[in-house]
C-alpha cells in the first residue's frame, strides 16, 4: 500500500507540472509546447523528487500567461503566491516586478512586487527560519556559511562582494566544471534559443545566481529540484 501511494501521489505531480504545456500550446503552438514536454528537468522534478519547490513550476508559468494576456493583477496575485513556496523564491517575486516594469511598464505594480519580495525574503530569513524550526536547528546561519561562505560571513558582506567582485566570482565559477556543465545543460538543451529574449529570463535571475554561487553541489546539478524555478523563464 505504501508503494501505490507513493506511485499515486507521483502521478498526480507529474500530472500538475505538465499542465501548462496547454498554455504553452494554446499561446505558441506545438514546438514550444514540445520542447517543454521534453525538457528533461521537467521529468526530474516531476518523477524523481517529491518537494516543495515544484509548486513553482506551474505558478510561474501562470504568472507568464497571465502577464501575457493583460490580466496583469492575476499575474501579480500568483508572483506573491510565489514568494510563499520557499525563502529563494521570493526574490524571484521581486524580479518578476521588475519584469513587469520592463515589459508592461507598469511601475507602480512592478515596484511594490519588487519591494514585497525583498522585505518578505528579509524577514524569511532573519525571523521565520529560526521562529518555525526547532530551537537546536537554525538554517539561514548554516546556508550562509555552508554554501555562501566564500562570498562572506554575513548577507551585508555576500552583497559587497558580488556588488564589488564581479569579475573574482566570474572566474571562480568558470573554474568549476560541474558549474559550467549545469549552465550548457539547461540552455543547450533548448539550443541557447532563450537568449535570443533575454527580458523574459529577469524571474529566472535570482534562481540561476543562487546555483552559481553557491558551493553545495546539490544547488549546481541538473538532476535536481533546485531546476524548478528556472523552468517556466527558459521555456517561455
Amino acid at each position: 500500500s505504501t508503494d501505490w501511494a507513493a506511485t499515486i501521489i507521483l502521478i498526480f505531480q507529474a500530472a500538475i507540472l505538465v499542465l501548462p504545456v496547454i498554455g504553452l500550446y494554446r499561446h505558441f503552438g506545438i514546438i514550444p509546447a514540445l520542447a517543454f514536454s521534453f525538457y528533461f528537468p521537467l521529468w526530474y522534478n516531476a518523477l524523481f523528487d517529491f518537494h516543495i519547490d515544484h509548486i513553482a513550476i506551474p505558478i510561474l508559468f501562470g504568472f507568464f500567461f497571465f502577464e501575457r494576456s493583460g490580466k496583469v493583477l492575476h499575474a501579480v496575485f500568483l508572483a506573491v503566491l510565489l514568494a510563499f513556496v520557499k525563502e529563494p523564491f521570493a526574490l524571484q517575486t521581486a524580479f518578476c516586478g521588475l519584469y513587469l516594469c520592463a515589459t508592461r511598464k507598469n511601475y507602480l505594480l512592478g515596484l511594490l512586487l519588487t519591494l514585497f519580495g525583498i522585505v518578505y525574503f528579509s524577514l524569511a530569513l532573519q525571523y521565520f527560519t529560526s521562529y518555525f524550526n526547532s530551537l537546536y536547528i537554525n538554517i539561514a546561519p548554516y546556508i550562509l556559511s555552508g554554501s555562501f561562505g566564500w562570498l562572506g560571513d554575513n548577507i551585508q558582506e555576500i552583497i559587497q562582494t558580488i556588488i564589488t567582485k564581479p569579475y573574482f566570482i566570474f572566474l571562480e565559477i568558470l573554474a568549476n566544471q560541474d558549474k559550467v556543465k549545469y549552465f550548457l545543460y539547461l540552455f543547450g538543451a533548448l539550443g541557447f534559443i532563450p537568449f535570443l529574449k533575454p527580458i523574459i529570463l529577469l524571474p529566472a535571475v535570482p534562481i540561476l545566481f543562487i546555483s552559481l554561487l553557491s558551493n553545495t553541489s546539490e544547488h549546481y546539478s541538473y538532476n535536481s529540484h533546485y531546476t524548478a524555478g528556472l523552468i517556466a523563464p527558459i521555456i517561455m
